[in-house]
Order: C-alpha cells, then structure tokens, then sequence
C-alpha cells in the first residue's frame, strides 16, 4: 500500500506511454511510478525512522533497558513478546508512546516482538509529502543524480537526488527519536 493514492498523481504530470485499454491510466501501466512510490515510502520512513502504515510488525533486539523503542507508531496492540525463546505474559507489557515497557529482563537478553502499529490512516502532509517528492522525482527520472545537464539551449546544475527541503519540513514532526538518536 501506498502512502497516497495513484489518481492523486495521474493528473499533476504528463503521463506518457501505455494507457488503459478502457479509461484513465491505471497505475499499472506505469510500473516506474509504482517503484517511485515505493522507494519514496521507504526514503521518508528512513527519514522519520519510523514505518507509517498500520501493519503487523516483528522485531528483535537485545535488552538495553525497561522500554523497547519501535519504529511502526503509534502501537495499537501486542500480540506475542518472547525474551531469551521464552513466551512473556503481554499483559506485563505497557504500551508507550514511543514503544513498550517491559518488566525487568537481564540486561543482554534477547527478545522477540510481535505487534501492531502505525497510523490508521496516513496523515496529509505525509500524504503530500510522499505526493511531491514522488513528481519531483518522476519528473528528474532522465537525470536521476546528475549534478548538471546540457542540452542545446544551455546547461543547468541541479541538485542530486534526495528529500525534497519542502517534504523534510512536513514530515519532521513525524521523525522517532527515540529510534534516531538525534
């Protein structure tokens, strides 16, 4: 699942190319901006450290401290939590706004989460986010990381492939530092 829909693309570009057989393109026939899609998805929660889509999730780590910081918030449910290969009572487990508390393990144990979480639904400026950075880089696909392309009117320097400035300052409130460290 995408972090917006394809018709809230279709028609802020000039889709070139194969077109549905009956009625407006469809997303299928344009696989690039499926990619694009995707690979924003994963750029913006890279840069957030954190996932946005309400899914089921696994983690593992090793005991550090009484909470465990997670990336899919916020969390709706627990399902299983394990330490060292042993099943651990979930009704123990407290669920934070930045992850779990635990009751007191080992320090070094390893541990095994099983829960659900991220948002029900998307927000819109992560919406609209996703939505410019994906034209801005489907517009650049002929130029994907060149510092400067020539043509016959001139020369043009542009940026090298990254977020967006505008995009980074809709989805910082979204960034998990807890998980980021910064």
């Amino acid at each position: 699942m995408a972090l917006f829909r394809f018709e809230a693309i279709r028609d802020l570009i000039d889709l070139e190319g194969p077109v549905s057989k009956e009625g407006p393109a469809e997303l299928s026939d344009f696989p690039q901006i499926a990619l694009l899609m995707d690979s924003v998805q994963a750029s913006l929660e890279s840069f957030c450290g954190r996932s946005f889509e309400l899914e089921t999730y696994t983690e593992t780590g090793f005991i550090d401290g009484l909470e465990l910081f997670l990336p899919a918030l916020p969390i709706k449910k627990v399902k299983s939590f394990e330490v060292d290969g042993v099943s651990v009572d979930i009704t123990k487990l407290k669920i934070t706004r930045s992850g779990v508390k635990i009751p007191n393990f080992p320090l070094d144990a390893q541990w095994k989460l099983k829960y659900q979480g991220g948002f029900d639904d998307i927000p819109a400026d992560i919406q609209r986010a996703a939505l410019l950075q994906t034209v801005y880089e489907y517009n650049r696909l002929p130029n994907i990381g060149a510092t400067s392309v020539s043509t016959d009117g001139g020369s043009v320097s542009t940026p090298q492939l990254g977020l967006l400035q505008e995009v980074k300052n809709l989805i910082w409130k979204y960034r998990n530092y807890d998980i980021l460290g910064v």
